[in-house]
């Protein structure tokens, strides 16, 4: 066992390059000098980061969305390499890019399905994501896909669009509005539960069914017309909507579950478009 005087000597023979190049653990958090990575296999160990990373400067910088942005300028990486960073494929012909804040999904066919614990198209940046460009060609919206980017205010989807899968847009707290494409058929679960700053949406008529707790907590939704093909109202679809104050209900509907409407405070003007017997 060395003494701290013994520590000290031997510190001083290492050249500073092998300090740095060292791999080392600070309060249980290991680090690694960038410019020291071969651009070669960069995307494979983007993917696979947990670490913080040591920049040429010294400074530490702990994750890979917080600091990706500086890869461009780190010595031995090229603008390229930065780039690849900044893209990935979220489906079997589908890729994302991340440019400026803007989100674009291209390709054709559907899009993967994620959980809260995998990860989604530019999960990490989800906090500063503002646009989603989703390109004619895509079919489906992946379940979580976008979930928790709650700086999202604007996204384009397209009519190729036939499916929005659960929690797609859950919290994503800063969406004001939304139109769904005419092809989509179902409202899915949680599909966008926590879309605090959502005022209106553009419901299709060609869906047939509101999944469980949709637009839970959509709590700035003023109206909302239910197209005249859905049958049932699910439980908890409307649950905490505080603001809406009208909903226009079709004779088609059979059925209304328990706490569809729960805690609707605003609610005061309910159309149903059927008969007294009905």
């Amino acid at each position: 066992m060395y003494c701290k005087e013994e520590l000290c000597n031997i510190k001083e023979k290492m050249s500073a390059d092998a300090v740095q190049s060292r791999r080392r653990s600070l309060h249980g958090v290991a680090f690694i000098k960038v410019e020291e990575i071969k651009v070669t296999g960069l995307k494979k160990w983007l993917a696979g980061l947990t670490a913080g990373v040591v920049l040429a400067s010294g400074a530490a910088v702990g994750g890979a969305g917080a600091w990706i942005e500086t890869l461009s300028g780190v010595t031995g990486l090229t603008a390229s390499a930065a780039a690849a960073a900044t893209s990935g494929t979220c489906g079997d012909n589908l890729t994302w890019t991340l440019h400026d804040d803007t989100l674009t999904i291209s390709g054709t066919g559907t899009m993967k399905n994620y959980s809260a614990y995998s990860n989604p198209p530019r999960h990490s940046s989800r906090d500063s994501i503002t646009s989603i460009n989703i390109n004619d060609g895509v079919t489906s919206i992946g379940s979580h896909a976008f979930f928790d980017c709650n700086s999202l205010i604007s996204i384009t989807i397209p009519n190729s669009v036939i499916s929005i899968e659960s929690d797609a847009f859950y919290n994503c707290s800063s969406l004001t509005s939304i139109t769904i494409p005419d092809n989509v058929t179902e409202i899915k679960a949680y599909v966008f539960n926590g879309c605090r700053s959502l005022t209106s949406i553009v419901i299709p008529g060609y869906v047939t069914s509101i999944w469980s707790y949709a637009f839970e907590c959509c709590e700035s939704l003023i109206s909302i017309t239910i197209p005249s093909n859905v049958k049932c109202i699910d439980y908890g679809v409307f649950y905490d909507c505080t603001s809406l104050t009208s909903v226009t209900i079709p004779d088609n509907v059979k059925s209304i579950y328990d706490t569809a409407f729960y805690n609707c405070s605003s609610l005061t003007d309910v159309y149903y478009t059927g008969s007294q017997s009905q």
